[in-house]
């Protein structure tokens, strides 16, 4: 539809895995520069982990067309838990028979194969995507399927492709000795901002097209709504040329990126946003604020119950800038991938926007409806408790904790968790954190963060994962202990996975190191 008007051969931004538009960045292209020497140093397993979109697919098939026909390849491309049927998929990858055959008999004949392959100097790789679906038994059968050599040599080679989640995985006791199997272990981040513009005008270049086709400030744009992510890129730039064909515009600039934003917000949140009643028309604005917020900026959000009420010229704002602020806006960058949206921010936002000054009451309010209260405040995690719990957990629990945590030289840390659920399309970025209620089963797709503050709301570190569970959150232990000298007193929630048996387990090993002490668990 655009290409003929922008001068492109073909669609830039599209959505399948193709080599052609592979940008080697840093990152990318150390991790394709170490699956090439994972395969010719004979590497037994070879693991790649990124978040969904980062690129993974992709790097596969550049590695495959890279081949030669020296090198015999198997690809599974959807992993699936029971060995048993994964081992057809195996054989099937590699085009032998597979039908009417019991477990040693799939074994056999691919043990077999592989000798045959070593008999004619090829080499044997089998490339796994979606590797976070294996559970831990199959990943110990797959250390099995590797123990098959000739003449001390290996003669099979794995390489895993797979989600954060994968890692976990790979970090459980039962599978020490298939980590030690682990030659090369390396993570895809996402691209910095610099990097999103190089990738931008990379894939315009390759399509035929001026690689300025997009500003520096629209690139700018397209890294705050992806987060530089690829995926997410490539999806909202291909929106742009949309919208900018429309206009018939020849350069795509921030105002195009915008609309973008904007409509995209609007769509979503309209798609997620509960029915409000026809007299509260404020409830459908916010709803699209919230929306805008969550899809617009790329910030991190907490879910918050907040008050009915608000003062008139407040709405006035809601209504006609906060578009603009929470879409346009990106929060300084304090070290760490997303930035919350603190209380501080979002006042500078609004002087700076809308020439209006909030006090803190307002700046609160603002956050409520907004959807934007962060829990990484004391206040913040105990605002759903009633008042008598609130007041006898500062005056009493919080007060003792500190005098523990002085007289044992320790530091105190605020930990939270925040769960993201969304349908059954694993593609669509996660737009909502309104949590499910506990008795609704929770299906579909999940993007949970683990996070500690300090005592005045400071970032001191978070980790983002998929499904919650107990093994992720003795993982952001750990890795909150490593290099400390000092102890933790951590405070948490009793109901979140900070609360599993496990987690408490694991503390209790720590000793004098690390100490857990429990917000009273939130009402229903």
């Amino acid at each position: 539809m655009y290409e003929s008007h922008y001068g492109l051969r073909e669609k830039p931004f599209s959505l399948l895995p193709d080599p052609d538009f592979l940008y080697l960045g840093k990152n990318h292209g150390m991790a394709l520069t170490l699956l090439e020497y994972g395969l010719m140093s004979q590497a037994g397993f070879t693991v790649i982990t990124g978040e969904i979109g980062s690129g993974k697919t992709t790097l596969c098939r550049q590695l495959l067309n890279q081949l030669g026909d020296e090198v015999t390849v198997g690809l599974i491309s959807n992993a699936q838990r029971s060995f048993g049927e994964l081992l057809q998929w195996v054989l099937l990858a590699f085009g032998l028979d597979y039908q009417n055959k019991g477990k040693v008999e799939l074994y056999q004949a691919f043990s077999d194969f592989l000798i045959e392959e070593y008999a004619k100097n090829h080499r044997t790789v089998l490339l796994i995507d979606e590797a976070q679906n294996l559970g831990a038994e199959t990943l110990e059968e797959l250390r099995m399927l590797s123990n098959i050599n000739a003449d001390k040599h290996q003669v099979l080679q794995m390489v895993l492709l797979g989600q954060p989640e994968l890692r976990a995985t790979l970090r459980r006791p039962e599978l020490e000795q298939f980590a030690q199997r682990i030659s090369i272990d390396f993570h895809l981040e996402r691209l910095n901002e610099e990097e999103t513009r190089a990738y931008i005008r990379h894939r315009l270049e390759v399509a035929g097209a001026s690689p300025e086709l997009f500003t520096d400030e629209a690139c700018r744009v397209a890294f705050i709504l992806s987060r530089g992510t690829p995926r997410i890129i490539n999806r909202v730039c291909d929106l742009a040329l949309v919208y900018g064909f429309a206009e018939q515009k020849d350069r795509i600039g921030a105002d195009i990126m915008r609309e973008v934003a904007l409509d995209k917000a609007r769509v979503e949140s309209a798609g997620a946003a509960r029915p409000a009643p026809a007299e509260q028309p404020a409830a459908q604005v916010e709803d699209q604020l919230q929306g805008a917020a969550q899809g617009g900026a790329g910030a991190v959000i907490y879910p918050h119950c907040g008050a009915d009420s608000h003062p008139g010229h407040l709405l006035d704002i809601l209504r006609n800038e906060a578009f603009k602020i929470l879409s346009t806006s990106e929060p300084p960058d304090l070290g760490y991938p997303e930035t919350l949206w603190t209380p501080g921010l979002v006042a500078e936002l609004v002087w700076e926007q809308c020439g209006t000054r909030l006090n803190a009451d307002e700046t609160k309010q603002l956050l409520i409806k907004l959807g934007l209260e962060t829990e990484a405040s004391l206040e913040g995690m105990l605002a759903r408790q009633d008042e008598n719990s609130r007041q006898r957990w500062r005056n009493e629990t919080y007060a003792a904790i500190r005098e523990r945590a002085r007289t044992r030289q320790a530091e105190i840390l605020l930990c939270g968790v925040t769960e993201v659920w969304w349908g059954d399309d694993p593609e669509r970025a996660p737009r909502t954190n309104q949590k499910p209620a506990a008795t609704t089963q929770r299906e579909g797709h999940c993007f949970t963060q683990l996070f500690a503050v300090d005592e005045e709301g400071g970032m001191v570190f978070r980790l983002d994962r998929g499904r919650p569970d107990s093994g992720m959150a003795v993982d952001f232990l750990e890795r909150l202990l490593m290099g400390r000298n000092k102890g933790l007193c951590l405070i948490c929630n009793e109901d979140s996975i900070l609360g599993a048996g496990r987690v408490r387990a694991f503390a209790r090993t720590q000793g004098e190191r690390l100490q857990l002490f429990y917000l009273p668990p939130t009402p229903v």
